[in-house]
């Protein structure tokens, strides 16, 4: 009855593991894909180790300061020494009193913490945890359009059905009304599908707005987008992204990824 529940759409979202962790990378590239439009706020921490109990506290401390939306905790998989730090009684009360809604992926699925328990929900892996988090925009797109789609079946049958009501009043009033009659029903008539009409194409304009609101976001966030301004992309042999000059070696071999193409390049 303590747990709260995770945010449908959340527009910021947490993260605490460690910085150089393939855990990390694997939120991220989740994160990405499936809910381009959150901004993520990263907090590191050591994962293992006798300092990380303190540093995994510190770090989701900072990151409830930030208030973002929900918190992502957790590392990849390890032995039961390396996953000892997720048991630390202060960062288990720390994540229990949070207000945030916390979710908590450490190691594989058959391992388990005490801030699984404290979280108020747990995750298999990290990247489950991302997932958790996160709305599938490819779905939301398609309940839009889904909804684009009936709106305009019950208009097209409100004018129909308006349309056979109006062909019944002037069948009637051909037999037992005068002409001028006739020619009020008629404009009636017009006024109402001039109304239809109207309420049809401001709703229909209203979800093109909303389509390409979110295509100019998706379009802010895609990284051939960014690569094009001039940035580029370090590749390493093993296929990670390098995200720092410590992750590469002398003689180590690269691939540079820019907008028009790639280039190898040796680490001297």
């Amino acid at each position: 009855e303590r747990k709260r529940d995770l945010p449908a759409m959340p527009r910021r979202i947490g993260i605490v593991t460690s910085p150089t962790g393939a855990a990390l990378q694997d939120m991220l590239n989740t994160i990405r894909k499936r809910w381009p439009l959150a901004e993520v706020l990263f907090s590191p921490a050591a994962v293992q180790g006798a300092d990380a109990p303190a540093e995994l506290t510190a770090a989701f401390a900072r990151l409830e300061q930030q208030a973002p939306d929900v918190i992502l905790i957790g590392r990849g998989g390890g032995s039961l020494e390396d996953l000892w730090a997720f048991n630390d009684e202060q960062l288990v009360r720390r994540i229990a009193a949070s207000e945030i809604p916390v979710i908590s992926g450490v190691g594989h699925e058959t391992d388990f913490s005490l801030t699984d328990f404290a979280a108020d929900v747990r995750a298999p892996t990290p990247t489950g945890a991302a997932v958790l988090a996160t709305p599938d925009i490819q779905e939301i797109r398609g309940d839009i359009d889904g909804s684009w789609a009936k709106i305009d079946g019950i208009i097209r049958e409100k004018i129909r059905t308006a349309a056979q009501f109006v062909d019944g009043i002037t069948r009637r009033l051909e037999h037992q009304a005068p002409l001028n009659r006739i020619r009020q029903e008629n404009l009636a008539v017009d006024q109402l599908q001039l109304r239809l009409r109207q309420w049809m194409n401001n709703r229909l304009s209203r979800q093109r707005l909303m389509l390409n609101g979110l295509e100019q976001r998706l379009a802010a966030v895609n990284p051939e987008a960014v690569l094009k301004r001039g940035y580029s992309l370090v590749e390493r042999e093993d296929g990670s992204v390098a995200t720092s000059v410590q992750m590469l070696k002398p003689d180590e071999n690269v691939r540079i990824r820019m907008a028009d193409g790639s280039v190898s390049a040796k680490i001297q």
